[in-house]
């Protein structure tokens, strides 16, 4: 997955399935984790990562520092800016077992618009 590319959240299109898949995201990563000014998560499957995105990055990041810190537990592996000057995305990895669970579970309601 490319940085900044967008795969899962946009292309699930039942909002209550999303908003169950955010919930067990939740739960794997050990922390609510939605990014200041939140605008989406994704799933990359091949790396065991989800990338949380928020327009708190470039000129919004003084702003918002007290929350970004918030952002940088867990399995919290790295950020990057990108997609636009004010979106940061925040990087989580999980073991592999709990990816493949969470994709087999969910994968009849995920479409790969790629």
């Amino acid at each position: 997955m490319a940085e900044g590319e967008s795969i899962y959240e946009n292309s699930v299109k039942d909002k209550k399935v999303l908003a169950k898949m955010e919930e067990e995201i939740k739960e794997m990563i050990g922390f609510n984790p939605y990014a200041p000014r939140h605008r989406a998560w994704d799933v990359d499957a091949e790396n065991n990562q989800i990338h949380i995105r928020g327009r708190c990055g470039g000129g919004n990041r003084e702003d918002y520092e007290d929350q970004i810190d918030n952002m940088y537990y867990g399995p919290f592996i790295r950020e990057y800016e990108g997609g636009d000057e004010t979106m940061l995305t925040f990087v989580y990895e999980l073991p592999k077992k709990e990816w493949e669970q969470f994709l087999k579970k969910w994968s009849k309601y995920i479409s790969n618009t790629n």
